[in-house]
């Protein structure tokens, strides 16, 4: 008894943690997500960097500058990055993305700041190298931009492209394609093999997905898919809409329509089993013998 109470208690336990879990997921923003990935001292240094090239303070740069980077080409380059950075004080300073790469005795972690001013917005990205205790930059780039990356990747229908409405046409079809065909599996009483006609229609195959920002797609013919659609976006990324082929919900609902689903075979003679029949009044009787 005792170690049944123990057993029930354990999975209480681990349903609590896993629903705290998710709950702490699902409200995790992605300014907690870029503090779990830089602490505040390396993204000040990725800020300064740029405040630097703001301030034309070059040597400063070029010090923090990987040694191999200090080419005689270095001071002419940082020059035409500076043209770039719109006058003025930044309005706003926001790191939008954040990653770590490892391996053995070196990590890079790359930062993507923007920077709103008041004639435009800037994205600079500053990858910095931490090799056996020393800190050094290895890439450090600046590009002007029209508008936020979040309005140029929030989701909207106007000014898209044909393959952009098909893809999403394609995928809102075959979703409901998929959520139509389990539902009609379900509710079929008798059908033979019933888990894997769920499974077969649940996978869908085939992957043509669409950047809803930049409009670029890619088809991936081996690529297995739930439910025929996905619609995602990264912490720092674009949306990314996804359509696949349900080729099992399709072939399900043709073979119902046809009546040439398999279904369960029912034992001849009926639901009573062998060996019982009834009377006229409902009560049981013996089966008669043959010599009667």
């Amino acid at each position: 008894m005792r170690i049944h109470l123990l057993l029930a208690a354990m999975r209480r336990r681990t349903v609590l943690l896993c629903l705290a879990w998710c709950t702490a997921l699902a409200g995790c923003s992605l300014e907690a997500w870029i503090g779990l990935v830089a602490t505040p001292d390396e993204q000040a240094r990725a800020r300064s960097l740029v405040h630097q090239l703001r301030a034309r303070d070059y040597a400063a740069i070029e010090r923090a500058l990987r040694e191999d980077l200090r080419t005689p080409e270095l001071r002419k380059t940082l020059e035409t990055m500076a043209a770039v950075v719109p006058a003025g004080e930044p309005r706003s300073v926001t790191i939008v993305s954040a990653h770590k790469n490892t391996a053995p005795g070196v990590t890079w972690l790359t930062l993507r700041t923007e920077y709103e001013f008041a004639t435009g917005w800037m994205l600079a990205t500053v990858t910095t190298e931490m090799r056996d205790g020393a800190r050094s930059i290895t890439s450090f780039h600046v590009s002007p931009m029209e508008q936020s990356l979040v309005a140029q990747r929030s989701f909207g229908l106007a000014g898209k492209s044909l393959i952009q409405y098909g893809v999403l046409a394609a995928a809102l079809a075959a979703f409901v394609i998929s959520l139509y065909a389990l539902y009609r599996c379900v509710r079929t009483k008798g059908l033979a093999k019933k888990a894997l006609w769920v499974l077969f229609i649940l996978v869908s195959f085939g992957q043509l997905a669409v950047d809803w920002t930049s409009g670029e797609w890619r088809f991936v013919p081996l690529h297995l898919q739930l439910l025929g659609a996905s619609f995602m976006a990264p912490l720092d990324g674009p949306w990314i809409l996804v359509a696949s082929l349900p080729v099992g919900a399709i072939v399900f609902l043709l073979r119902e329509r046809n009546g040439a689903l398999p279904m369960k075979k029912v034992p001849e003679g009926g639901d009573h089993p062998a060996g019982i029949t009834a009377d006229h009044g409902g009560a049981s009787a013996p089966p008669k013998s043959p010599l009667q």
